[in-house]
Protein backbone atom coordinates (compact mmCIF):
# COMPACT_ATOMS: atom_id res chain seq x y z
CA UNK A 1 0.00 0.00 0.00
CA UNK A 2 2.99 2.32 0.30
CA UNK A 3 3.98 2.05 -3.37
CA UNK A 4 2.67 3.15 -6.76
CA UNK A 5 3.94 1.93 -10.13
CA UNK A 6 4.11 3.57 -13.55
CA UNK A 7 5.76 2.88 -16.91
CA UNK A 8 9.38 3.95 -17.37
CA UNK A 9 8.84 6.27 -20.31
CA UNK A 10 11.58 6.44 -22.92
CA UNK A 11 11.85 10.15 -23.67
CA UNK A 12 13.23 13.51 -22.58
CA UNK A 13 12.75 14.47 -18.93
CA UNK A 14 11.20 17.94 -18.75
CA UNK A 15 10.11 20.43 -16.13
CA UNK A 16 7.34 22.45 -17.77
CA UNK A 17 6.85 25.96 -16.43
CA UNK A 18 3.62 27.72 -17.39
CA UNK A 19 3.23 31.41 -16.49
CA UNK A 20 0.34 33.00 -18.35
CA UNK A 21 1.28 33.06 -22.05
CA UNK A 22 4.86 32.13 -21.26
CA UNK A 23 5.93 28.47 -21.36
CA UNK A 24 9.32 26.87 -20.80
CA UNK A 25 10.11 23.17 -21.17
CA UNK A 26 13.45 22.74 -19.44
CA UNK A 27 15.68 19.66 -19.71
CA UNK A 28 17.97 18.47 -16.93
CA UNK A 29 20.88 20.32 -18.55
CA UNK A 30 18.98 23.60 -18.85
CA UNK A 31 17.85 23.53 -22.49
CA UNK A 32 14.37 24.81 -23.39
CA UNK A 33 12.64 22.40 -25.80
CA UNK A 34 9.62 24.58 -26.68
CA UNK A 35 10.96 25.25 -30.16
CA UNK A 36 11.33 21.54 -30.95
CA UNK A 37 7.87 20.58 -29.62
CA UNK A 38 5.47 23.42 -30.47
CA UNK A 39 2.37 21.22 -30.20
CA UNK A 40 3.20 20.50 -26.55
CA UNK A 41 4.08 24.14 -25.92
CA UNK A 42 0.69 25.18 -27.33
CA UNK A 43 -1.07 22.60 -25.17
CA UNK A 44 0.68 23.82 -22.02
CA UNK A 45 -0.13 27.43 -22.90
CA UNK A 46 -3.80 26.54 -23.47
CA UNK A 47 -3.92 24.69 -20.16
CA UNK A 48 -2.41 27.66 -18.33
CA UNK A 49 -4.92 30.04 -19.91
CA UNK A 50 -7.82 27.75 -19.10
CA UNK A 51 -6.75 27.45 -15.45
CA UNK A 52 -5.72 31.10 -15.12
CA UNK A 53 -2.81 30.31 -12.82
CA UNK A 54 0.87 29.29 -13.00
CA UNK A 55 1.85 25.63 -13.11
CA UNK A 56 5.07 23.67 -12.84
CA UNK A 57 4.85 20.08 -14.05
CA UNK A 58 7.45 17.32 -13.96
CA UNK A 59 7.24 14.82 -16.80
CA UNK A 60 8.62 13.39 -19.99
CA UNK A 61 8.32 14.25 -23.67
CA UNK A 62 7.70 10.99 -25.50
CA UNK A 63 7.30 10.02 -29.14
CA UNK A 64 3.90 8.63 -30.09
CA UNK A 65 3.25 5.62 -32.29
CA UNK A 66 0.46 5.38 -34.88
CA UNK A 67 -2.07 4.46 -32.18
CA UNK A 68 -1.12 7.46 -30.01
CA UNK A 69 0.79 5.42 -27.44
CA UNK A 70 4.30 6.25 -26.19
CA UNK A 71 6.95 4.90 -28.54
CA UNK A 72 10.71 4.39 -28.47
CA UNK A 73 13.24 7.14 -27.80
CA UNK A 74 14.73 6.75 -31.28
CA UNK A 75 11.52 8.25 -32.68
CA UNK A 76 12.29 11.50 -30.80
CA UNK A 77 15.89 11.78 -31.86
CA UNK A 78 15.05 13.40 -35.19
CA UNK A 79 13.23 16.22 -33.40
CA UNK A 80 15.35 16.88 -30.34
CA UNK A 81 17.75 19.40 -31.83
CA UNK A 82 15.84 20.88 -34.77
CA UNK A 83 15.82 24.68 -35.01
CA UNK A 84 14.25 25.34 -38.42
CA UNK A 85 10.49 26.03 -38.15
CA UNK A 86 9.66 24.27 -41.41
CA UNK A 87 11.53 21.13 -40.33
CA UNK A 88 9.94 21.27 -36.86
CA UNK A 89 6.48 21.61 -38.39
CA UNK A 90 7.06 18.67 -40.71
CA UNK A 91 8.36 16.48 -37.92
CA UNK A 92 5.44 17.45 -35.66
CA UNK A 93 3.18 15.78 -38.23
CA UNK A 94 5.38 12.80 -39.13
CA UNK A 95 6.80 12.10 -35.65
CA UNK A 96 4.17 13.23 -33.11
CA UNK A 97 5.08 13.70 -29.45
CA UNK A 98 3.31 14.18 -26.14
CA UNK A 99 4.13 15.41 -22.64
CA UNK A 100 3.39 12.79 -19.98
CA UNK A 101 3.10 14.50 -16.57
CA UNK A 102 4.35 12.57 -13.53
CA UNK A 103 3.93 15.25 -10.92
CA UNK A 104 2.56 18.71 -10.20
CA UNK A 105 5.16 20.77 -8.34
CA UNK A 106 3.48 24.19 -8.31
CA UNK A 107 -0.23 24.92 -8.73
CA UNK A 108 -1.03 28.63 -8.65
CA UNK A 109 0.55 30.04 -5.51
CA UNK A 110 0.85 26.60 -3.89
CA UNK A 111 4.30 24.99 -3.76
CA UNK A 112 3.50 21.27 -3.58
CA UNK A 113 6.93 19.64 -3.30
CA UNK A 114 6.49 19.13 0.46
CA UNK A 115 3.07 17.49 0.07
CA UNK A 116 2.73 13.73 -0.05
CA UNK A 117 2.55 11.98 -3.42
CA UNK A 118 -1.16 11.14 -3.17
CA UNK A 119 -2.12 14.79 -2.64
CA UNK A 120 0.05 15.96 -5.55
CA UNK A 121 -1.30 13.21 -7.79
CA UNK A 122 -4.92 14.12 -7.00
CA UNK A 123 -4.21 17.76 -7.92
CA UNK A 124 -2.42 16.71 -11.10
CA UNK A 125 -5.41 14.63 -12.17
CA UNK A 126 -7.81 17.53 -11.45
CA UNK A 127 -5.63 19.87 -13.53
CA UNK A 128 -5.40 17.40 -16.41
CA UNK A 129 -9.18 16.98 -16.49
CA UNK A 130 -9.36 20.63 -17.60
CA UNK A 131 -7.74 19.72 -20.93
CA UNK A 132 -9.79 20.02 -24.08
CA UNK A 133 -10.20 16.78 -25.99
CA UNK A 134 -7.81 18.00 -28.70
CA UNK A 135 -5.09 18.67 -26.10
CA UNK A 136 -5.37 15.24 -24.47
CA UNK A 137 -3.31 13.79 -27.29
CA UNK A 138 -0.30 15.99 -26.45
CA UNK A 139 -0.71 16.40 -22.67
CA UNK A 140 -1.56 13.51 -20.39
CA UNK A 141 -0.93 12.24 -16.88
CA UNK A 142 1.29 9.20 -16.47
CA UNK A 143 -0.40 5.83 -16.17
CA UNK A 144 -0.25 4.56 -12.57
CA UNK A 145 -1.27 1.43 -10.75
CA UNK A 146 -1.69 1.10 -7.01
CA UNK A 147 -1.75 -2.69 -6.92
CA UNK A 148 0.94 -5.26 -7.46
CA UNK A 149 3.42 -4.30 -10.19
CA UNK A 150 3.27 -7.66 -12.03
CA UNK A 151 0.58 -6.72 -14.62
CA UNK A 152 2.38 -3.48 -15.45
CA UNK A 153 5.68 -5.34 -15.67
CA UNK A 154 4.06 -7.84 -18.07
CA UNK A 155 2.88 -4.88 -20.21
CA UNK A 156 6.41 -3.47 -20.13
CA UNK A 157 7.81 -6.75 -21.46
CA UNK A 158 5.07 -7.15 -24.08
CA UNK A 159 5.46 -3.58 -25.41
CA UNK A 160 9.24 -3.31 -25.15
CA UNK A 161 9.26 -0.57 -22.51
CA UNK A 162 12.45 0.20 -20.63
CA UNK A 163 10.77 -1.02 -17.46
CA UNK A 164 8.56 0.34 -14.71
CA UNK A 165 9.08 2.86 -11.92
CA UNK A 166 8.18 2.26 -8.30
CA UNK A 167 7.44 5.33 -6.19
CA UNK A 168 6.90 5.39 -2.47
CA UNK A 169 3.64 7.19 -1.83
Amino acid sequence: DQWVFEPKYDGIRIVAIVLGDSVAMMTRNGHDKCRQFPEITDGLRDLGKKLGRPLVLDGEVVALDASGEPARFQDLQGRMHLRDEVEVSGRSASAPAAFVAFDLLVDGKDLLVGDDWDARRARLERVMKKLSSSMRRVLRPSEVTYQTPQPLLASARAHGWEGIMAKQR
